[in-house]
């Protein structure tokens, strides 16, 4: 008689969905290397960390008769549960699927609750023969599908003041101390795999491990901060990295928060301005389906509009030394303190300053997955890095570029010499890429005719700044 063959269910760090009854033999709850030391990446121990509590909370709560965790120096190629017929939710790691499907060419993926939207509807509405995809439209096009603001237009125009100065907003990191907080902290500071990596893993007590904690934090945001999140959402402050942003990205990465829950939770409040609330909305549904919409759709590790070739000097862009430009120092400070910041630093401070440098796409992807990595995962970082900070010409409509004067506007970081590299640094890139300046980029154009109307002498004074901080800042540097 034919022996029957037992189902498993995998549970990887990014599927933790509460609540989830399994039919399966067994389910194997695992530390996949792939989230604690993809490519050998030294992740900041505070994701680590994060990963561990939120592996064994969700462990311990699987009512389930048959389970088993599988820390990572077992987990290997999952040798030791070949003899399953696998199921699991889909990873949104390309990697990790190619991985699994190795080992378990049969397995099967359900959808994952992770999105609002299917894979099938992203893939058909990418699908599309069309030269480029406007953000905007597919953000209407989910507001369809979730029947919400429908006929709202953009206030992204009313969300971009900065924090008034003298301001007596007060600001507060949550915290979420609990034993697996702290069981976690001693296990990632003793394996022996993780003494080389960087980040203050006493923080992951400000990330919530349970649908409970994380459902109260963002009541308390729609609470306390939701009314002031439009005009500040772009505002950068010198010793704040939430300010009254919703700080539930890392949450909803792994599957604690549903980001249906958080739709209805928001779209249910009547007494939000309409700023605040489809400017969340937006970033919700809009941006965040985008950026998945994306991965799944296209191959974008290819992508490199601008043929960039640098390589980072990484003793600068971990807190070792410093750069010389104090919003930057500062900022690359907070990131390692916190292992997040919200999008404006992301996009207008890093992913700026990398495409003025020209350092390549796997060096940034690297960079943001080691220390602003809380909320980092391939299907966000590959799309945000390569298609929007980077400039896919199919996706985004102009690149995310600015001088100073702009950092100098959102934030309350004071004008000094360090503008002059900055500035610098921002008409060298223009000069060295005119030709690429095409299409919805061409609006750097005018920038780059007040370099052009200075005379010979100002115009090299000025690259010669430029190229003297990317030779400090940088491994290597042609000038082309």
């Amino acid at each position: 008689m034919k022996r029957k063959i037992q189902t498993a269910f995998l549970i990887f760090p990014n599927s933790l969905f509460p609540g989830v009854k399994f039919e399966c033999d067994k389910i194997f709850v695992l530390e996949e290397p792939l989230f604690f030391k993809p490519k050998n990446y030294q992740i900041s121990k505070i994701k680590l960390a994060y990963h561990r509590a939120t592996l064994k909370y969700y462990f311990d709560q699987l009512d389930h008769p048959e389970k088993e965790y599988v820390e990572y120096a077992k987990v290997g190629n999952y040798e030791s549960i070949s003899e399953y017929e696998i199921t699991y939710y889909d990873t949104m790691d390309k990697e990790l699927e190619a991985k699994i499907k190795a080992a378990f060419p049969n397995s099967r993926a359900l959808e994952s609750p992770l999105f609002l939207l299917t894979r099938r509807e992203c893939l058909n509405y990418f699908g599309k023969e069309k030269k480029r995809f406007v953000q905007q439209h597919f953000f209407e096009y989910v507001k369809g599908k979730m029947g919400v603001l429908r006929n709202v237009a953009s206030h992204d125009g009313e969300n971009r003041n900065p924090l008034p100065k003298n301001h007596s907003f007060k600001f507060k990191l949550p915290s979420f101390d609990t034993s697996y907080h702290m069981e976690a902290q001693g296990y990632i500071n003793s394996h022996p795999e993780f003494q080389a990596h960087l980040g203050d893993i006493t923080q992951v007590v400000r990330y919530p491990i349970s649908q409970e904690q994380a459902e109260q934090h963002f009541n308390e945001f729609l609470d306390n901060k939701v009314i002031n999140f439009g005009p500040y959402e772009d505002a950068i402050d010198k010793k704040e990295s939430i300010l009254f942003h919703s700080f539930i990205s890392v949450p909803l990465n792994v599957g604690i928060l549903s980001p249906k829950w958080v739709l209805d939770a928001i779209m249910a409040r009547t007494n939000i301005p309409m700023n605040s609330l489809e400017g969340y909305v937006r970033q919700l549904i809009g941006w965040r389906e985008y950026m998945r919409g994306l991965y799944v759709s296209f191959d974008l590790q290819g992508s490199n509009h601008f043929s960039h070739k640098g390589k980072l000097n990484w003793d600068y862009w971990n807190g070792n030394k410093p750069t010389g430009i104090p919003i930057l120092d500062n900022e690359i400070k907070k990131v390692m303190k916190l292992g997040y910041c919200h999008h404006i630093p992301r996009l207008c401070i890093f992913l700026n300053i990398f495409n003025l440098l020209e350092i390549e796409l796997e060096q940034v992807v690297k960079w943001f997955s080691q220390f602003v990595c809380m909320d980092a995962y391939p299907w966000v970082m590959y799309s945000n890095i390569a298609a929007m900070g980077y400039y896919d010409t199919r996706f985004m409509q102009k690149p995310y570029l600015t001088a100073s004067a702009y950092l100098l506007k959102m934030s309350d970081y004071e004008k000094g010499p360090w503008c002059d590299i900055w500035n610098a640094l921002f008409y060298r890139f223009l000069h060295a890429h005119k030709g690429d300046l095409k299409g919805g980029a061409s609006v750097y154009l005018r920038n780059l005719a007040h370099f052009e109307k200075k005379n010979e002498m100002e115009q090299s004074k000025i690259l010669k700044t430029a190229e003297n901080f990317i030779n400090k800042v940088t491994e290597k540097y042609f000038f082309f």
